[in-house]
């Protein structure tokens, strides 16, 4: 037998939205005989396309409109019309009673065939929201991507799957069965303030990046309304029984965003080999893969990329990506949620509005909260992080979950507060950037902010006036811009960034700002027209799973295929350039500044090669065995055991502090390796060890690291002691509490060997070098006069509360093996000096190894090789007062490596 359905969406499938809010409520049972089909779509307005495929009853998302009539057996019901559609009169006469033994269980119940689609002269309004279900081509306003989210197609379902179950009713007609959780709800309707709302917060993203260089909160809009959208989807069919079909909808999903996506990857990839740095090249590869494979966000989190940083010339073109990866992330898992959902309804008849809301108010609770702890240890990598991101799209789900219960308590008709309430939203979203300059406080609470005056517009719906802001959120212009809103935000960031790169501009002025938006507008058009809405809306393609399936792996196919050959160019290129051996190290970098160097080789290319040279980065491991004492908190993250060869019983030597420690561990591995010394590090990117004020996370971070050494028989400690100041805004300083540390760390016995923080300069050097201009920069632009390590070392030996056996602090400037002169340059020994503005080179790096074992022997520096010495008698030479060198173990002394 037949039996009701809901008003079907194209090619059959029921219209998946979360409701309007103009929506009438509904009471009672429905009975009676339903409009014709006709009459019903006319009533909603609705416009359906034609089913693609008779044969496999297969929908087509943008076939075009045909004109059919409802079989005779269709089965009846009666739906209530929005108010805002003139209803279409009644068929007479009512469907029979039907005994209940012709009631078919669940079980064999067949679902019935998808009638025909309606002429678009009987439809009044656009097409279904295209983020839910696909849209007629005859709807301008409906010509949008499938950015946020599609609804499953249940013109795909397979006719085996279980139905709702019928029942007779009292008075012949034919009900709803009480097994169902909920009775069917109204067919939603397209709409068009949401649909605005998003060409809103595009329009923010891209004038805050392009004119403001500010965060303005549209990018988190945009992660509620992907989970409103969803959640209130897969609702919707909890309430009707019907199955989720999750892998379809993934399939769906990924199979209408990644196309596109895979095009912008593909020529910006392209596009950033040919006029991009070589040095950014190699970067902008592991890019464009994790940007495909929707992990870009976990890429940038490794490298602690500064989201916030103020030149967008220097960032990656792809950068934007992350938060397309979170979003991809939520559609795998959101589905999975709501399928135990429904089965925790299954299970306990719980309304599934209920359950749904309880599992993503726990969600939203537990990833706020992750949030806020996480944001004041490191904000750079909270930024990019997925857990610290769902309690956005929580929201989002809540909010599906709550407007149906809002929508039965609201009159009909116009509603000025309604008008006012969506008012108030809107320009709370559009003051949240603007009013406050959020750097650093996303996605902590602050976030609420643009999210809550969202959720204003979303509760307020239809206000029925001419004058809220709904009205405006419709107007023609705004839905074109919402159509193309998914490519608008592909395209803009990589034109925006080659712009400032090709112009060699830190930031968009008017007149490039308006030429970037513009070429994006029209790009994001091109996109959408000629590579979106052709896959998105292919019968062919929708008419197998397998077909969508090879459209996601050949779109990832073209990315990692120019990705591949981008790498094997650029390994050419060093091949290329390397030259032939020689008996003469042609690469002696630091050494050929010592006084026993011969000639530099001439004719040779340094190294590293600029493709490569971003990417001569020391990084942690955080391979320490959780055995070790003191391993807690960041430590764990960061401690990395730097080989040396020596034995388990060698003296054990920590490195601490920031990424310039980080930098320096090359040529501290090779004076360890001479000397035979364990050696670990424990250096943090983005702490100074000593920081007391500023950062929580780093004055906790470097009480750890007293604690650790404390706690283990460490015989040594290296780190920077000063702090290079900005060109020309600050400096050289010292941490606001390196000295209360560094005197913990003496008074346990523990020597320090303190270093000078490494000069910064004026400018990019690599930057500089490929722009082909003048690249030197002045030591005195960010270092003192005077070498400050040597003060601080002198005033610790001084302090008149040094506990007995206390150690000593050895200062080491080796300033002058980097910046020969007083003058920094890009090249010294056929070697790259830094990466950017203020790190060293690996490759730099080591070859400094010989310096600094030359300093560390006329220091007379030596690692303790037992316990803390006993305080001398009064009178008695101090061993470990010679030189400011610490000698409490009697190591003899040993060359230079």
């Amino acid at each position: 037998m037949q039996f009701a359905l809901p008003v079907p969406s194209a090619g059959g499938a029921p219209i998946d939205q979360p409701p309007s809010s103009d929506t009438a409520p509904r009471h009672g049972r429905r009975r009676g005989a339903p409009r014709s089909p006709e009459a019903e779509l006319a009533a909603n307005g609705v416009i359906l396309p034609a089913p693609a495929d008779e044969g496999t009853g297969g929908s087509s998302p943008g076939a075009a409109p045909a004109t059919a009539t409802a079989p005779e057996s269709a089965p009846t019901s009666t739906a209530t019309a929005p108010h805002t559609a003139t209803p279409a009169p009644r068929p007479r006469g009512r469907r029979r009673a039907l005994p209940a033994a012709e009631v078919e269980p669940a079980e064999t119940a067949a679902p019935q065939d998808p009638p025909a689609a309606a002429p678009a002269e009987l439809t009044s309004e656009p097409g279904l929201d295209p983020w839910v279900q696909d849209p007629a081509p005859p709807a301008p306003a409906a010509e949008a991507d499938p950015w946020l989210e599609e609804a499953p197609d249940d013109a795909q379902e397979d006719p085996a799957a279980p139905a709702p179950a019928l029942a007779p009713a009292a008075d012949g007609a034919v009900d709803p069965a009480p097994e169902s959780p909920t009775p069917a709800p109204a067919p939603a309707r397209f709409r068009t303030e949401l649909h605005g709302l998003r060409a809103v917060a595009i329009g923010m993203v891209v004038a805050y990046h392009v004119w403001f260089n500010r965060v303005s909160g549209g990018v988190d809009v945009f992660l509620l309304i992907s989970a409103f959208l969803l959640t209130g989807s897969f609702l919707r069919r909890m309430e009707r029984a019907q199955p989720l079909r999750v892998p379809q909808y993934w399939l769906r999903a990924f199979s209408r965003l990644v196309p596109p996506a895979a095009v912008v990857i593909a020529l910006t990839t392209i596009a950033g080999l040919t006029i991009l740095p070589a040095s950014r090249a190699r970067s902008l590869l592991d890019e464009a893969i994790a940007s495909a494979l929707y992990a870009q966000n976990w890429l940038l989190a490794a490298r602690s990329v500064d989201y916030y940083a103020p030149d967008h010339s220097l960032a990656s073109p792809l950068q934007h990506f992350w938060s397309l990866a979170i979003q991809g992330q939520v559609f795998l898992l959101w589905p999975l949620l709501l399928l135990l959902a429904a089965l925790i309804v299954r299970v306990t008849r719980l309304r599934p509005a209920a359950v749904v809301a309880a599992i993503f108010g726990v969600i939203a609770i537990a990833s706020f909260t992750y949030a806020q702890l996480r944001l004041p240890i490191s904000q750079a990598f909270t930024y990019f992080d997925t857990g610290a991101r769902l309690w956005e799209f929580a929201l989002g789900s809540l909010l599906a979950c709550a407007l149906p219960l809002l929508e039965r308590r609201r009159a009909e008709g116009p509603s000025a507060a309604r008008a006012l309430l969506s008012w108030t939203g809107l320009a709370a979203m559009l003051a949240c950037g603007w009013v406050v300059d959020v750097a650093g406080a996303f996605p902590g609470a602050i976030a609420l902010w643009p999210l809550l005056a969202a959720c204003l517009v979303l509760a307020a719906g239809r206000s029925g006036t001419r004058w809220g802001a709904d009205a405006l959120l419709s107007a023609a212009p705004v839905q074109r811009l919402g159509g193309i809103s998914y490519a608008l935000y592909l395209v803009h960031w990589p034109l925006l960034v080659i712009a400032l790169h090709l112009t060699g501009r830190s930031h968009a002025g008017a007149l490039l700002g308006s030429s970037v938006v513009l070429a994006s507008l029209l790009l994001a058009w091109g996109l959408t027209r000629w590579v979106d809405s052709p896959v998105r809306r292919s019968p062919w393609i929708a008419a197998k799973w397998r077909r969508g399936a090879g459209v996601i792996a050949l779109s990832w196919a073209l990315v990692i295929g120019i990705a591949l050959g981008g790498s094997a160019v650029l390994d050419r290129q060093v091949r290329e350039a390397a030259p032939p051996a020689a008996t003469v190290d042609p690469y002696p970098g630091a050494a050929s500044l010592l006084p026993s160097a011969g000639p530099v080789p001439a004719g040779v290319s340094p190294i590293p090669a600029l493709s490569e040279i971003r990417g001569d980065m020391v990084d942690w491991a955080g391979d320490c065995p959780e055995s070790m004492p003191g391993l807690v908190g960041d430590l764990r993250e960061y401690c990395t055991v730097v080989p040396t060869g020596a034995p388990s019983d060698a003296p054990l030597v920590i490195i601490a502090g920031n990424s310039h420690a980080l930098q320096a561990q090359p040529m501290i591995q090779e004076v360890a390796r001479e000397q035979g010394w364990r050696l670990i590090s424990v250096a943090r990117p983005q702490c100074s060890f000593g920081e007391a004020t500023g950062s929580e996370w780093c004055a906790e971070y470097s009480r750890e690291v007293v604690a650790l050494l404390q706690q283990n028989d460490t015989a040594a400690l290296i780190t920077y002691a000063t702090t290079a100041g900005i060109p020309g805004a600050a400096g050289e300083q010292s941490a606001d509490g390196f000295s209360v540390l560094a005197a913990q760390v003496l008074d346990s016995g523990i020597p320090i060997l303190g270093m000078r923080d490494v000069p910064r300069l004026e400018m990019d050097f690599v930057d500089c070098v490929e722009s082909g201009t003048d690249c030197t920069s002045p030591v005195s632009a960010s270092l003192a006069p005077e070498d400050l390590s040597a003060q601080i070392a002198e005033a610790l030996a001084a302090r008149p509360d040094a506990a007995p056996g206390s150690a000593s602090i050895t200062a080491v400037d080796l300033t002058a093996s980097l910046c020969p002169g007083g003058t920094c340059v890009p090249v010294v020994g056929n070697v790259y000096t830094y990466v950017d503005d203020n790190h060293m080179t690996a490759a730099y790096a080591r070859t400094m190894a010989p310096a600094l074992q030359q300093s560390l022997d006329s220091a007379r520096f030596r690692p303790r090789t037992a316990a803390p010495a006993v305080s001398p008698a009064p009178g008695a030479p101090d061993p470990s007062d010679q030189g400011g060198a610490s000698d409490q173990g009697g190591a003899s002394d040993q060359g230079a490596g």
